[in-house]
């Protein structure tokens, strides 16, 4: 709009550019938080979407960074269950080369042997009692990955679990 007969803009104009810079400044601050809360807050749940997706690239990454590899999530699980359950071998192996803790319990009180032993993961399994998984972990009510391998008809895992000593 036309500056007033004394080059000064009326007020609506005014207020108008100066909502505009304030709003523009919010959403700057905004973008910087969100981009803080990614890169930094995150680094352990980085590390366990990694796993979910099977992505050993940055799995391996963050474990050379030195992210905690034994953070768990809200329902326990670490990294290493996680990448359990997905099948992922290669970065089970390389989260026990990292020195995750094997034995760790989540909410329900499993083991990655239980979850490994539950979904038939043969070669994992393997993996797991190399590292020194407890063959013979209960949980309160006496659930044990023997017992789960038996239920779901994981006939190769229940002979490795026995052959452990798995009772």
């Amino acid at each position: 709009m036309d500056s007033g007969a004394n080059g000064v803009q009326p007020k609506y104009e005014q207020g108008v550019e100066m909502q505009t810079h304030i709003d523009s400044r919010a959403a700057l601050l905004v973008i910087l938080a969100l981009v803080l809360f990614l890169s930094c807050a995150s680094r352990d749940e980085r590390l366990r979407i990694a796993a979910y997706k099977g992505d050993s690239e940055e799995a391996s990454q963050l474990v050379a960074e030195g992210v905690e590899i034994d953070a768990k999530n809200e329902y326990g699980n670490t990294a290493l269950m996680i990448a359990v359950m997905g099948g992922h071998l290669e970065i089970v192996k390389d989260l026990i080369a990292g020195g995750a803790d094997v034995n760790a319990r989540n909410r329900a009180e499993s083991t990655a042997l239980m979850l490994a032993a539950k979904k038939g993961h043969l070669e994992i399994v393997q993996a797991l009692i190399a590292a020194g998984a407890d063959v013979n972990s209960r949980t309160t009510g006496g659930v044990t990955a023997l017992f789960v391998a038996e239920s779901g008809g994981h006939t190769e895992v229940v002979e490795i679990l026995r052959k452990a000593g798995a009772k």
